[in-house]
């Protein structure tokens, strides 16, 4: 028999102290609200973390947005981060990076929350969104029974798709690859020929995938980084869009 994974991933939630006690929200419930919360705490500022913050700001919350690298959007090259960053506080948000949420607690009012944070200053919301990043959906799949090896969270592929168990092959989300809907579709592609090929090897090459984070301005990129290109002794231009 022949498996491919496809389940998907989930939010990824911290094991912060007093989460269990808090009705938080993620990128999957924040669409429950029925009403708009005046003030909300972020925690991540990647790209989820950033394009809720700014929707919900323009929405007239205010909302802080609490990162714990030194930048926001910390997978993008640093210039944008530093362009994203500035239009974030031009729509009123506070922006804390090099920052980490040691405690939650829950207030009296419903989904209200304190945080208390690790520079030792407390943040009071009428919400809490979690936006630290995302987590494999392998709950209840059986994956030791079947071999199949998995790294944080994640399926573990080679560039064919191919995991660690015999006949098993995983694509999307769930290998903790690019997490992008285009970016699975391909997976898909490659590991069905694959699968079903007497001697396809066909590859996922991830060198040239297309992704966008849907802020305003937008942040778009192609391929490595900046800053990967230069560890590759490559040569960097700058054209401008102008």
């Amino acid at each position: 028999p022949k498996v491919i994974l496809a389940t998907g991933a989930r939010p990824a939630i911290p094991p912060l102290d007093g989460l269990g006690d808090v009705d938080y929200l993620t990128n999957e419930t924040v669409w429950d609200l029925d009403a708009l919360p005046m003030s909300l705490a972020v925690l991540g500022g990647g790209a989820i973390g950033c394009e809720l913050a700014q929707a919900f700001a323009r929405l007239g919350s205010t909302v802080t947005v609490i990162e714990g690298a030194d930048r926001i959007l910390p997978r993008e090259d640093p210039d944008a981060s530093a362009v994203i960053t500035h239009a974030l506080g031009a729509d009123g948000i506070a922006v804390r990076t090099s920052q980490s949420a040691q405690r939650v607690e829950a207030l009296d009012r419903k989904g209200a929350v304190r945080l208390e944070l690790a520079d030792g200053s407390n943040l009071e919301a009428d919400r809490l969104l979690i936006a630290v990043g995302r987590a494999g959906a392998t709950g209840g799949l059986g994956l030791d029974a079947a071999d199949v090896a998995t790294d944080r969270g994640f399926v573990t592929t080679d560039d064919t798709l191919r995991t660690s168990g015999t006949g098993v092959w995983a694509v999307g989300d769930v290998t903790g690859r690019l997490q992008f809907t285009h970016a699975a579709d391909e997976m898909g592609r490659v590991a069905a020929a694959n699968a079903l090929g007497r001697s396809s090897r066909r590859r996922f090459r991830a060198d040239a995938v297309p992704w966008v984070t849907f802020t305003d301005p937008e942040v778009a990129q192609v391929g490595i980084t900046e800053a990967d290109a230069a560890a590759r002794c490559a040569r960097v231009a700058y054209l401008p869009m102008s």
